[in-house]
């Protein structure tokens, strides 16, 4: 019931948000036409992005905090937690993919390899710390800690649900074996 009302919750923030940004969206159309150079000046920086995701990101943190009543003797590994799995835009300027569909097929994929390699490298981190911080908690906050996360890398992405599938249907999350 409680993780009902959460959702509930949660989906009629994003409501409030989408609303608030399709009427803001709309305002500002029908006060000036926006031409291609405005909508460039307008388009979000990385830095900007980077500061979004970042709210984001502690307002996910914030609930499961509470959702999980940690000890005193806990904050510390929580504090580590916290900033081992802290969202981070990649490092450089973002690809131009005029240059990207200029490159060779190979060329594509060897960097799509390497750019897998990179995730990888920092998914197999935070589950280190992961570990380390999920090892400090009772079996109670280790339960809330597994309901809160579920569906999720960790990391504030969003995952297929909070029930962990698709439908939340059968065993296997809505996902059905055949065979």
């Amino acid at each position: 019931m409680n993780a009902m009302r959460n959702s509930l919750m949660t989906a009629m923030t994003v409501l409030a948000l989408a609303a608030t940004t399709m009427a803001a969206q709309a305002q500002d159309s029908q006060a000036k036409p926006q031409d291609q150079a405005h909508q460039e000046h307008h388009r979000p920086t990385p830095e900007m992005m980077q500061e979004k995701m970042g709210e984001f990101f502690a307002m996910q943190q914030a609930r499961v905090h509470f959702q999980l009543k940690l000890t005193a003797a806990q904050e510390p590994a929580w504090n580590t937690y916290q900033a081992a799995i802290k969202p981070t835009m990649p490092a450089g300027a973002r690809p131009d993919m005029k240059a990207w569909m200029a490159m060779p097929a190979p060329d594509r994929m060897a960097r799509m390899i390497e750019m897998g390699k990179q995730h990888l490298a920092t998914e197999e981190s935070h589950l280190t710390a992961l570990r380390a911080f999920y090892a400090t908690l009772t079996p109670v906050q280790q339960k809330a800690f597994d309901h809160a996360m579920m569906g999720r890398h960790g990391h504030g992405h969003h995952g297929w649900g909070h029930d962990g599938g698709h439908g939340g249907e059968g065993e296997h999350g809505g996902w059905q074996q055949r065979g």
